[in-house]
């Protein structure tokens, strides 16, 4: 075969494959990013004098700031603690299946006792 022909047919593999590693790149970003946003959320949320809208609106501007769309966030108490969960979509080169995240955090609840 001449060059020109094997160039042909190995330059659509080599292009998918570095856009495959650039895509796997962006979504561990994005997941990365989730479950700290959910984490941060749940930190909020979590002292005695806290709301858990407090602790949604800081999970949602750390994804937002982040680059994360379609954003789900929400807080819920669950007895002594806190469950913060994060979804989103990663805006990617080519959507491949894989470009929606979901995180979630759990912290306990802060408690005060008196002596």
């Amino acid at each position: 075969m001449s060059d020109s022909v094997q160039w042909a047919m190995l330059a659509p593999i080599v292009l998918l494959t570095v856009i495959g590693i650039l895509q796997l790149g962006l979504w561990g970003y994005a997941r990365t990013l989730a479950v700290n946003a959910a984490g941060a959320g749940a930190e909020e949320a979590a002292p005695v004098t806290a709301s858990l809208g407090g602790g949604e609106a800081v999970a949602t501007y750390l994804a937002l700031k982040g680059g994360l769309v379609n954003l789900t966030v929400a807080c819920r108490p669950q007895g002594d603690s806190v469950t913060c969960r994060v979804g989103g979509t990663v805006p990617g080169l080519i959507d491949v299946g894989i470009n929606h995240i979901d995180a979630q955090a759990t912290r306990p609840k802060e408690r005060v006792t008196t002596p």
